[in-house]
């Protein structure tokens, strides 16, 4: 098919499947300045599913280094003016969210680490309200990805800025089942399979896992009680399937914040405030993160697990195999979206309060007493190889094989 008709398929399979856009909503769209026209059929789909309003709010990379730059310290420290509006409207209408990714992986590299963790503490309050319905799924969200020359760049340096884009195109629609005649069926055949997995992993409520490779992670981390894993497909309280991200090729849970303990190596480049960041490797002591080194990039980490109290704990765990699409191109994508569903990966931060049963009805506090993380923060980072090797631990020790050499037993 030609470009134009597969993305047109692209963007129906976004808003009818991803975001699963309903009559009468709202939505809100978040996407850079240089896909307009991408925009455009996403408004006008979001529109054919009935939604009421959408308000687009187009970022641009530019703009943002200008203002990190030259902007004084005074004007980084105070939110966004339009921070606190859409926060705002975003409590009272609970639209739907939907943010397409994309861009220059190295686009702020130059920009003092410093300077983003004051923008980002003066934001935090006024996101917090956003991230608390996110984790509690009570709004539908949806994270995709569009092709640009910036990010074509990173991942086919070797060629034009024209064939990169297309070339990139290409792998995002086969990547997300686009190029197939179906590609909402495909998905619900895709959602099958990662629900039967969901369901094996809670029925049987492991302790804990036994995660190692040849790579150089070893660690165990610990699971809570009722334990609720997920897949994408989940449900929230009103009953809507929303998918969160495409492409996803994972199930999930929040681990014990308190309970992990060893060494985690990074096996791909985290792309975190335009900034790559090579050769990742944590230790960690009783959930808390104790010391973290680099190649590049370092300090930009050292912020993050700085933000709060909670940023230095684990808040999600999740389970990709190492033969999914993304994994078999062989393309290093610097994209968290792309990458971390190539690899099992962990987060920093906040969890996602549906990873626990009855958590979407708890208060911030009374999931931190069962064991789920909060956060101003969620940073996925991928420790997944081939040479993965899982162990599921129950409560009286018993052990389960779950991977062997990067894939499901």
């Amino acid at each position: 098919m030609s470009f134009e008709e597969n993305l047109k398929k692209y963007a129906k399979l976004l808003i009818r499947k991803g975001a699963n856009v309903q009559e009468g909503e709202e939505v809100n769209l978040s996407i850079a300045v240089e896909h307009c026209e991408f925009a455009h059929l996403l408004v006008e789909e979001c529109y054919a599913a009935g939604a009421s309003r959408v308000v687009t709010n187009y970022y641009d990379d530019y703009s943002a280094h200008a203002f990190l730059e030259f902007g004084s310290a005074d004007e980084h420290a105070k939110p966004g003016p339009t921070l606190a509006a859409t926060d705002e409207w975003i409590g009272e209408k609970r639209p739907c969210r939907i943010s397409i990714t994309g861009g220059d992986p190295n686009a702020f590299a130059d920009i003092d680490p410093s300077v983003f963790a004051v923008t980002s503490k003066a934001a935090s309050p006024l996101v917090a309200n956003a991230r608390e319905l996110t984790s509690t799924n009570k709004l539908s969200w949806l994270v995709a990805s569009a092709a640009d020359a910036g990010w074509a760049k990173a991942v086919f340096p070797d060629l034009t800025s024209e064939e990169g884009v297309a070339a990139l195109w290409d792998l995002i629609f086969k990547i997300t089942r686009v190029d197939l005649p179906d590609p909402i069926a495909a998905w619900d055949e895709h959602i099958a399979t990662l629900k039967r997995r969901r369901e094996y992993m809670n029925e049987q409520q492991f302790d804990r896992v036994h995660y190692w490779n040849e790579e150089g992670s070893d660690f165990v981390i610990g699971l809570p009680k009722n334990q609720s894993w997920a897949s994408p497909g989940s449900i929230t309280p009103g009953g809507r399937i929303n998918l969160h991200n495409i492409p996803s090729e994972e199930i999930f849970c929040a681990p014990d914040r308190t309970r992990m303990d060893g060494v985690v190596v990074s096996t791909k480049p985290l792309v975190e405030n335009g900034t790559v960041i090579e050769n990742l490797r944590f230790t960690f002591a009783d959930g808390v993160v104790t010391d973290v080194t680099a190649d590049t990039g370092v300090e930009i980490v050292r912020e993050l697990i700085a933000t709060d109290e909670g940023s230095a704990h684990l808040g999600e765990f999740a389970l990709v195999p190492h033969s999914t699409p993304i994994s078999q191109s062989g393309v290093l994508f610097y994209m968290t979206l792309f990458d971390e569903n190539a690899s099992n990966h962990l987060a920093l931060g906040s969890a996602y309060a549906h990873n626990v049963v009855g958590g979407t009805e708890m208060t911030p506090d009374e999931r931190l007493a069962v064991g789920i993380n909060t956060s101003a923060i969620h940073v996925d980072f991928m420790v997944g190889s081939a040479t993965t090797n899982i162990d599921g631990i129950a409560a009286d020790g018993s052990v389960t094989p779950l991977f062997r050499n990067g894939e499901w037993v």
